[in-house]
C-alpha cells in the first residue's frame, strides 16, 4: 500500500519564474528529502517547453534507490493533461533524473508538481509561479 505524505507548496509570483536563479537551482525540503531543481530556458514562457534537471538527496547522499514523476498544470483551469504525470529519466548518476515538460500554452497561474517515490512512500514537492502573456 502506497501511503502519501503531505509535501511542501511554495508560492512564487512574478512575471516568469526562473527556477535556475543560482548554480542551485530551487531547492525544497520534504519530509528528509532534499530536491533540488533546475531548468533550461531558466525562465519559463508562453509557448515553450522547457528541459527539468532534478537532483534527489536523502541525508545529503543521492537517492539512487527512489523515482521521480512531474506534472505540470494550471490550478485554476481544468485541462485534459492536468492528471498526466510523467516518469523523470535518470540520468547517468544516482540521485539526478530528466524531463520535458509539455508546451506552456497560455499565461496565468501554472504549477509543476513533483511526486518522489521510494518504496511504498510518497512525498510530494510543487512549485507555483505566474506566467505572463507575451507583449
Amino acid at each position: 500500500m502506497r501511503r502519501n505524505v503531505p509535501g511542501i507548496f511554495v508560492v512564487m509570483t512574478a512575471g516568469m519564474l526562473s527556477l535556475a536563479c543560482s548554480d542551485k537551482g530551487q531547492q525544497r525540503e520534504v519530509d528528509g528529502m532534499s530536491l533540488s531543481v533546475f531548468s533550461r530556458p531558466a525562465v519559463f514562457e508562453v509557448g515553450s517547453n522547457a528541459e527539468i534537471t532534478a537532483t534527489l538527496q536523502r541525508n545529503g547522499k543521492p537517492a539512487g534507490d527512489c523515482s521521480l514523476r512531474v506534472r505540470q498544470y494550471m490550478p485554476g483551469m481544468e485541462m485534459g493533461a492536468d492528471a498526466a504525470w510523467h516518469t523523470m529519466e535518470p540520468d547517468r548518476s544516482a540521485g539526478k533524473f530528466r524531463a520535458t515538460t509539455g508546451e506552456f500554452s497560455m499565461g496565468g497561474d501554472w504549477e509543476l508538481e513533483f511526486a518522489i517515490e521510494c518504496g511504498e512512500v510518497t512525498r510530494k514537492a510543487a512549485f507555483r509561479y505566474t506566467l505572463e502573456w507575451p507583449e
